[in-house]
């Protein structure tokens, strides 16, 4: 029973569920599928669900059978031929090979809703919140916010609850700058981007944060390298133990990212939240570390996470840190207004 008060509107998943099943991908290479719940005056909620129609669903629905190569397998040449194979036959080079899935994430920001996935530019959804039956479909596969948006889509952009600007990043593997951060003010325009050249390898950042000054990125050890492919014959993007990590803190609306050295053995893909600390000057980052045990490909052997806590000293150029809790969590979320 809903609880008399409770307030009206719609609640938005996103997540991949493949129209036409998966072959030996994973899973993460499905169709975006969007849910719903409708929250209606009165204590009626109504459910929905609509796939999200990029180039190659409406491709694969128009067949009426799969089309495409999933691409997140460790399995290099068969990676490396599925790209190829969707690039020559599928005309995927705008989204290197990959499908145009938008199955990450979803964000409602200056009046749209955007279904994100990393690895492309955002499919803008069309919501129409009718009192008696709210509607979902896909309005504009590839939204560049008027040709402004530079690379690709962060799945987890941050908004600002004061001033209504959506913080975001792209990164790119293989060529510099290797990662990008920008902002979108709160009319839905890009108002700043700036490319971060002084990072020197393509790095799988999945997650940042934000505080009123600053936006924190990261340069954590999942990161490309083709040797994996040719010489290893598995996926480009390996995670290793050993390498050097970093956390990068930029001024919103600024130019150049500081890097801080934290410790290594460890990969955050989801974070918590992040604020000025008033007392010592210090930006204090909470997220869920993992620390996966061995090298290589850990898209299908998930180590567990616990919450950790960064405290950023950009006078000093320093780092504290600490893991806070022994119990296992993923998709940490705190009320958006604050």
């Amino acid at each position: 029973r809903v609880p008399e008060g409770f307030p009206a509107g719609t609640y938005l998943r996103n997540g991949p569920n493949s129209k036409y099943g998966i072959g030996k991908e994973h899973f993460f290479d499905g169709d975006g599928m969007v849910h719903g719940m409708s929250f209606l005056p009165g204590g009626e909620v109504t459910y929905f669900n609509r796939w999200v129609e990029g180039i190659g669903y409406k491709r694969e629905a128009e067949a009426g059978k799969k089309l495409y190569e999933g691409v997140l397998v460790n399995d290099g040449w068969g990676m490396l031929a599925a790209v190829l194979k969707n690039i020559l036959f599928q005309s995927a080079l705008e989204t290197s090979g990959a499908k145009d899935t938008a199955n990450t994430a979803i964000v409602s920001h200056a009046g749209k809703v955007l279904a994100l996935m990393e690895a492309q530019k955002p499919t803008l959804m069309d919501l129409q919140l009718d009192a008696a039956a709210p509607s979902l479909g896909t309005k504009e596969v590839g939204y560049d916010f008027d040709g402004d948006l530079l690379g690709n889509f962060t799945a987890h952009p941050k908004v600002d609850p004061s001033t209504g600007t959506m913080c975001l990043f792209s990164y790119d593997m293989t060529s510099k700058p290797h990662l990008r951060y920008s902002e979108v003010d709160a009319k839905g325009r890009v108002a700043h981007s700036v490319g971060v050249y002084n990072l020197d390898r393509g790095v799988m950042s999945h997650d940042m944060a934000i505080t009123e000054t600053h936006a924190v990125l990261f340069d954590l050890p999942v990161y490309f390298d083709a040797a994996n492919i040719f010489v290893k014959g598995e996926f480009p993007v390996q995670y290793q133990r050993e390498a050097p990590s970093r956390l990068g803190l930029i001024e919103r609306g600024g130019s150049e990212v500081q890097w801080f050295d934290v410790a290594s053995g460890g990969n955050v893909f989801h974070t918590f939240n992040a604020y000025n600390c008033e007392e010592t000057g210090q930006v204090v980052l909470h997220a869920m570390r993992s620390e996966p045990e061995k090298d290589g490909y850990i898209f299908n052997d998930y180590s567990p996470s616990y919450l950790h806590e960064w405290r950023i000293d950009p006078e000093r150029g320093s780092v504290r840190e600490a893991r806070l809790g022994a119990v296992a969590g993923g998709f940490p979320r705190i009320n958006p207004n604050f």
